[in-house]
């Protein structure tokens, strides 16, 4: 399974009161989990 591509176009439009950065810092997070995720599926449907 591939990662789909995120942009913060896909997000709904910009608060006033959220900061600059979360949209950016949020698909950065998902970059960073997500290939932990199917790894750990993987491994959890291979046993």
């Amino acid at each position: 399974m591939a990662w789909p591509e995120l942009s913060i176009e896909d997000f709904p439009p910009r608060r006033d009161d959220e900061p600059s950065s979360l949209r950016q810092d949020i698909i950065d997070e998902l970059s960073d989990l997500f290939p932990i995720t199917l790894e750990s599926g993987s491994l959890s449907s291979a046993l």
